[in-house]
């Protein structure tokens, strides 16, 4: 009697300790996404912030490099990846001149932008493209 009276005992403390454990094994617990993607190393890098500056060109480039004067400031545009637009077609970046206006798009690092994208948004002394006219014929249509 003595000896069944220490079996149930001991089992019912066993038990009693397991009872954690086994509630446990039917539970899985699910990491928020970023910490997920941290621990499997699939987490991309933060990229810097892409900023977007307007102003003059000041001066001549420099091969693929050349000076933005904007309200914000003034900032060393490098254009040597970038891909330059005017009126919707390719620009040669060597075809800048003092004084056009541009909108440079790209990551900053203090006053420089490397930028991804140059578009000129006013050249100095280049054409002003006029609306065309459609004529009529003598049918009325």
């Amino acid at each position: 009697m003595k000896n069944s009276i220490r079996i149930f005992a001991v089992t019912a403390l066993a038990l009693a300790a397991m009872a954690p454990a086994m509630a446990q094994v039917g539970k899985t617990k699910t990491l928020a996404p970023r910490v997920a993607a941290q621990k499997s190393g699939t987490m991309k890098k933060p990229v810097a912030a892409t900023n977007q500056v307007s102003g003059a060109v000041k001066g001549e480039p420099k091969g693929k490099t050349f000076v933005v004067a904007s309200k914000k400031g003034t900032y060393t545009v490098d254009a040597s990846k970038a891909r330059c637009t005017y009126k919707g077609k390719f620009f040669s970046i060597g075809s800048l001149k003092g004084g056009t206006l541009v909108m440079v798009t790209g990551p900053a690092k203090g006053s420089t932008i490397t930028a991804t994208e140059v578009k000129v948004t006013y050249m100095k002394g280049a054409a002003k493209s006029k609306p065309t006219k459609a004529k009529m014929t003598s049918s009325g249509h």
